[in-house]
C-alpha cells in the first residue's frame, strides 16, 4: 500500500501573491493608483448592497491582492451599511490596521460581517 505525501507545514509553504522581496500584500498599507476602485467599493459599503462578489484583474504586481486585503480590513472594522473613507483607509489606532487575517491575532476578524 502506498503511503500518502507528507504533507508541508504552512511555514514552509511559499506565500501566495508575495513578489520577491517585496511586502506581502497584507502588510502593505499603501495603495496607489486605483482611486476609481477604491470608491466604487466604498459607495457599495456604504451603501449596504455588497455584491457577492467581485473581480480583480490585471497584470501581476498591480496591486490586486493589496486592494483584496484593503477591502476586506474596512469591512471586518466597520461593517456594511456605513459611511467609510473613499480610499477605505484605516485609522492606525484601529485593531484591524495590523489585522493579520483570520488565521491569527487578536482583531476583530472573527466578527460576523452579515
Amino acid at each position: 500500500m502506498a503511503r500518502a505525501r507528507q504533507i508541508e507545514e504552512p511555514a514552509d509553504l511559499p506565500e501566495a501573491d508575495r513578489i520577491g522581496d517585496f511586502p506581502h500584500p497584507r502588510e502593505t498599507r499603501h495603495l496607489v493608483g486605483h482611486d476609481a476602485a477604491l470608491a466604487c467599493f466604498a459607495e457599495a459599503i456604504a451603501s449596504g448592497r455588497m455584491h457577492h462578489a467581485w473581480l480583480l484583474t490585471g497584470p501581476r504586481g498591480i496591486g490586486k491582492a493589496t486592494l483584496a486585503y484593503r477591502v476586506a480590513r474596512i469591512v471586518l472594522a466597520h461593517g456594511v451599511g456605513r459611511a467609510v473613507p473613499r480610499d477605505l483607509s484605516l485609522d492606525e489606532g484601529h485593531p484591524c490596521y495590523y489585522c493579520p487575517g483570520p488565521w491569527g491575532g487578536s482583531c476583530c476578524a472573527a466578527r460576523s460581517v452579515a
